[in-house]
């Protein structure tokens, strides 16, 4: 499976490449389990992803990049914006 790098290097259309974050240990809190349900994200395309993430600067210079007023939730907010390969 390409990297990161790789994907955003030989894919000029993908603005951002993001992994899946795991709860380091689910089993011991209900918090920690809500956590790992919570990040258990398909893998592949998606139309938002979480902070970890690779961004290719133009898309996030496009997109005027994140809003100041947001104090969570910026992520998902900001993919929300279009991003045109060019």
């Amino acid at each position: 499976m390409p990297t990161g790098p790789s994907r955003l290097e030989h894919q000029p259309g993908v603005a951002v490449v993001c992994g899946r974050r795991r709860e380091r240990y689910p089993e011991q809190s209900i918090y920690n389990r809500l956590c790992d349900m919570e990040w258990n994200t398909p893998i592949g395309e998606a139309q938002a992803c979480g902070g970890d993430a690779m961004i290719r600067r133009s898309a996030l210079q496009q997109v005027q990049g994140y809003r100041d007023s947001l104090i969570a939730g910026e992520e998902p907010e900001r993919a929300t914006r279009s991003y045109t390969k060019g």
